[in-house]
Order: structure tokens, then sequence, then C-alpha cells
């Protein structure tokens, strides 16, 4: 029997490599923040474009 595809299966993923400690740093402002480390990325790379003010934004939060 298959198994039915979770949304998340749907999105697109990218492997990111980061310099020692970074992981960390997010865990904990994950952690503070009450999100997943996903969300917190998320969340940090959209604020970082949002402060270029790109006009290719598209976000879902």
């Amino acid at each position: 029997m298959a198994q039915q595809k979770q949304p998340s299966d749907l999105l697109e993923k990218f492997v990111v490599r980061m310099p020692d400690g970074m992981r960390d740093r997010i865990a904990e402002a994950a952690q503070k923040e009450m999100r997943t480390m996903n969300g917190q990325i998320n969340f940090m790379l959209q604020k970082a474009l949002d402060a270029r003010g790109d006009e290719h934004d598209n976000h879902n939060t």
C-alpha cells in the first residue's frame, strides 16, 4: 500500500552548509521564539529579503 504524501513532501527542499556554531545559534533563537528550526530559518530569510525591499517576495507568513 502506497503512503499518502504529506504537505511538507510537496515543498521545495534545499541543503545548506553552515559554519561551525551557526546551527546552535539558530536552534537557540528558534527555541526563544517558540519556532521549529525550519520555521526560524524561513522567518530570518524572509526578514532579510523584506529588508532589501525585493520585489519578487513570494511568502506565506
